[in-house]
């Protein structure tokens, strides 16, 4: 039997990035990740996080695609499916233990935006804080 040197198990047509926009964002935080504009071969423009650092991507990954489970049982479920319940989830590509791509999430807001306050102002942690607890007594680094 000879095998053909242009068969391959993949499709033919994989999606993947044609193009990159020449203005790259960065996004601050303590690893600095950068905002790109990436062009894919669907002709879609999608905005994508480009980490590296001390994050391990592979963890995101896996996480994501556990809540992608939890969402599709909870699409499942009648009682779910009436009350709207789901979690979003994105795209994580790890390149190597420490980089990886990101789908973007648009609206979205860093973690320490919202327990302080964009402008460290307040935040959840002003809103929902418990008698007595000072916003002062608690540490987070940004």
């Amino acid at each position: 039997s000879s095998s053909s040197s242009s068969s391959s198990p993949l499709p033919s047509s994989l999606p993947h990035f044609v193009g990159f926009d020449s203005r790259i964002q960065d996004m601050g935080g303590i690893n600095h990740p950068y905002l790109i504009r990436v062009l894919d071969s669907s002709g879609e423009v999608s905005k994508e996080l480009v980490k590296s650092g001390n994050d391990d991507l592979r963890q995101d990954a896996v996480l994501q695609r556990f809540f992608w489970l939890v969402d599709r049982l909870l699409q499942e479920d009648p009682a779910a499916r009436d009350k709207a319940l789901g979690i979003g989830t994105y795209r994580v590509v790890p390149l190597s233990p420490k980089a990886g791509v990101l789908r973007f999430v648009p609206d979205s807001v860093a973690l320490a935006d919202y327990l302080l306050g964009g402008n460290r102002d307040g935040g959840a942690h002003e809103r929902y804080r418990r008698m007595g607890l000072a916003m002062a007594s608690l540490s987070l680094r940004t």
